[in-house]
């Protein structure tokens, strides 16, 4: 065997690792390198270096190609989530020990200025939270402006948000809790009915709602083209839909397993059918959920539950299927009444 003072010679190929195994079972027990030691090894490379040294025959370049594309996929989705959290998060600093920018500064007291994202031919915003808010003040009668936006946003980064009064207010629950102080109005006739309805408001926005998210994951493209024609050229359309609703649909669903846990498709469905059922078992006969007149519950239900049915129509998903069912006939009548009702027939419209 070849000592550690033989003079070096030519290695036509090395070990791509130390190969200590190889070099204890050839007798090289202290695991050091030489060339001498190189060139035994290389005729008893390990089935690792192998395999490296090999990989074109192993199919390796396929593969390598696969994983690169996937990569590429991967930035592209992940330019699109770094691009909306880096706005965010520039706007939510720029304002940070700051009062909130008014956009309204002459304003008229007590008229509150919605700012929220556009509608359609079907819903007077794509945005439940800002139908939420609208319908709250037309339930309530109170004077409003519409401000349809994309580009503007609360001190929290989001839409809706208003003005009223010189003061901006952000979160559409907040929203709501603000102007019932502020106007000194009612939620519900007593304490037993708001007990009532506030379960159903948190049972409609805690859970009913994640499991319409999940419904609205099958129609999601249809939804973001809607949206996104209204912001980019014509022939960009299709390629930011995509991105967006992976985009949107990667949060959904981990949105919804954290809030109640990660179910198959027909699990959700299921639970999605109960939560109908039990809203039309408290309807009952009644024209609205707390009785014969609309109240802060309906605003949410048909936010959130009606804002699903009708918002695009042409785009059917399991919500659409269970509203239209005999079983759920009589819920369906209630949607249509809470509409008229609210918004008579101004939810369409998108100015």
């Amino acid at each position: 065997m070849s000592s550690a003072g033989d003079s070096p010679t030519a290695v036509p190929r090395s070990c791509y690792c130390t190969c200590q195994a190889i070099s204890t079972k050839i007798g090289f027990s202290d695991g050091k390198r030489t060339p001498q030691r190189d060139e035994l090894l290389g005729a008893q490379q390990c089935a690792r270096c192998d395999w490296i040294e090999r990989g074109r025959n192993y199919g390796v370049l396929a593969i390598k190609d696969a994983i690169v594309c996937t990569l590429l996929e991967l930035k592209l989705q992940t330019f699109f989530s770094f691009s909306i959290h880096i706005s965010l998060v520039l706007s939510s600093l720029s304002r940070r020990g700051m009062a909130p920018s008014l956009q309204v500064r002459d304003f008229k007291k007590d008229v509150v200025y919605l700012f929220q994202f556009p509608g359609n031919e079907t819903a007077s915003s794509m945005s439940p939270y800002c139908v939420k808010v609208e319908a709250f003040c037309r339930l309530h009668n109170l004077k409003f402006e519409r401000r349809n936006t994309f580009s503007e946003r609360g001190d929290n980064g989001l839409l809706p948000f208003i003005e009223l009064n010189g003061v901006q207010i952000c979160e559409s629950q907040v929203i709501l809790n603000r102007l019932a102080e502020h106007f000194g109005l009612k939620n519900y006739e007593d304490a037993r009915a708001e007990g009532i309805g506030h379960s159903l408001e948190r049972m409609i926005e805690n859970h009913t709602l994640h499991l319409l998210r999940i419904d609205l994951n099958r129609t999601l493209p249809d939804l973001v083209k809607v949206i996104v024609k209204q912001r980019v050229p014509g022939f960009a359309v299709d390629a930011v839909s995509s991105l967006g609703a992976s985009y949107m649909r990667k949060k959904t669903r981990g949105g919804v397993k954290d809030a109640i846990g990660q179910f198959t498709a027909e699990e959700y469905d299921k639970m999605l059918r109960n939560d109908m059922i039990q809203l039309q078992n408290v309807l009952g006969a009644n024209q609205f959920l707390m009785g014969a007149s609309p109240t802060r519950v309906d605003c949410l239900a048909l936010a959130h539950i009606g804002h699903s049915y009708f918002r695009l129509p042409q785009s059917r998903s399991y919500i659409h299927e269970l509203v239209d069912s005999a079983e759920l006939s009589v819920f369906k009548q209630y949607l249509e009444r809470t509409v008229k009702t609210i918004f008579g027939d101004n939810f369409n419209n998108k100015e």
